[in-house]
């Protein structure tokens, strides 16, 4: 009468621990502390149903972890991996028309310090344009390299 219980309790713990296996718990201690056994009985259990072929799966090698190998994958369905997101390009025709404009901001201060009008009104504004032009030109020069990318980069 005795070994009747105990087999009806080990058949009940053996049913719950394939529940909680079903359920993906994989921790040994976890599945122990649900089951109020210790780990080492739980081990032994999961050796049992996987020797009469209840369960599928093994023992990680330092024993604390059970991994089924009946998994079923999901029925989700599969998100398409999208493409590779494509580098806007922008056009240059602005930065072409500030580069243009620095070189002649540069050209017409040379000309008007080059009139030789000294302390006039012309000079100090040839001497403005004279400064300004190369400013205005590098930072076309670098609107364009900022718009158009190099391809492939190493």
């Amino acid at each position: 009468m005795i070994g009747s219980e105990t087999t009806g309790i080990r058949r009940e713990s053996a049913a719950n621990l394939m529940d909680l296996v079903e359920k993906n718990v994989s921790s040994i201690d976890m599945l122990s502390s649900q089951l109020d056994m210790s780990t080492e009985e739980t081990q032994k259990m999961l050796l049992q149903l996987v020797d009469e072929g209840k369960l599928a799966g093994k023992l990680t090698a330092d024993g604390s972890r059970f991994f089924r190998s009946d998994v079923k994958t999901s029925e989700a369905p599969i998100i398409p991996s999208s493409p590779e997101p494509e580098i806007e390009k922008k056009g240059t025709k602005p930065g072409i028309f500030i580069i243009l404009s620095g070189f002649i901001l540069f050209v017409v201060g040379n000309l008007l310090v080059n009139l030789n009008i000294e302390f006039s009104i012309l000079w100090g504004l040839g001497s403005a344009l004279l400064l300004a032009g190369p400013l205005v030109l590098i930072a076309g020069l670098i609107y364009v390299s900022k718009m158009n990318p190099p391809q492939k980069l190493r």
